[in-house]
This record gives C-alpha cells, structure tokens and sequence, in this order.
C-alpha cells in the first residue's frame, strides 16, 4: 500500500490542463519547467485546441490520454476547472489547481471554490489550491510550478 500522497509528491504521471505554446502564459511556462526538469515518469500536455504543444503530442482531455493519471496540473480558466474535474472518467488521484477563483466578488470567489473542493472530494482528488504555487522535486525532475527552476550550482 502506498501513501496518500505520493501521487500528489512523487507522481508517475503528470497531466497539465491548460498547457499552452502562448509565451508568457501560465500553461506555457509550467509545461516549459515540466519538461526543463527532465521528469521520468509521463507527461502529457491537455488543451482541447492544440494537437501539439511545443512539439509534443496535446490531448483534448484528460479522458483523451487513455491512461490513469495520477497528478492533474490545471493551469486553465476558471471557468473549465469544474467540468475538468467532474466530467473526466477516470479521475487523477490528485491535482493542483493553480487556476484562481474568478472575479473579484468574494461570495462568487467562495462558491466556485465550495464547488470545486465537492467535486474533488466526491471524486476523491486530493486536492492543492485553488491559486496554488505548484509543487517541485529535484530529485525526481519534477518543476510542476510557474517558478523558475533552481539554479545549479
């Protein structure tokens, strides 16, 4: 048996929702630190308008991957973050939700936040964020944050 968290901290799949070719955009710059980290285990790039991203393959959906993910980055709108995680056959056992509430109403803030925390939980995600920074392991080539990648010294 394993850890709960080890899809969360030492995942074999990785997913980013939301990766983008777009400079400057948050989906661009995680996938370029996902990739810049030289993670072992799989990475796959999901954005439904984008067959390839940064010269690599680029799913529709997570469903459109055709294997268990166990680490959902989602970088997208916020307005995508509830059917990302709802709708998708085969749930990530965790993710990170960089993606921040929307709008600047604080009721409407807190209910897509209750909204998005049901859905993990019934979905049994175990969930980082929303407006999360990401997560990053050295010592398994994981950069899944928008941060630039430590300097080796």
């Amino acid at each position: 048996m394993h850890h709960y968290l080890r899809p969360l901290l030492a995942p074999r799949s990785v997913a980013l929702v939301g990766a983008s070719e777009r400079p400057g955009s948050l989906g661009r710059v995680v996938y370029e630190n996902l990739l810049a980290g030289e993670f072992a285990g799989e990475l796959y790039a999901v954005n439904p308008n984008h067959r390839r991203i940064l010269a690599r393959p680029a799913f529709a959906s997570l469903d459109a991957i055709g294997a268990e993910v166990d680490l959902a980055v989602i970088a997208s709108p916020a307005g995508t973050v509830a059917e990302v995680l709802a709708q998708v056959a085969l749930a990530p056992k965790a993710a990170i939700l960089m993606t921040a509430p929307p709008g600047d109403d604080r009721a409407e803030a807190l209910a897509w936040t209750r909204r998005i925390v049901a859905i993990s939980r019934k979905r049994k995600i175990r969930l980082v964020g929303p407006g999360a920074l990401g997560v990053i392991r050295t010592d398994i080539g994981l950069n899944a944050t928008y941060c630039a990648p430590p300097a080796i010294r």
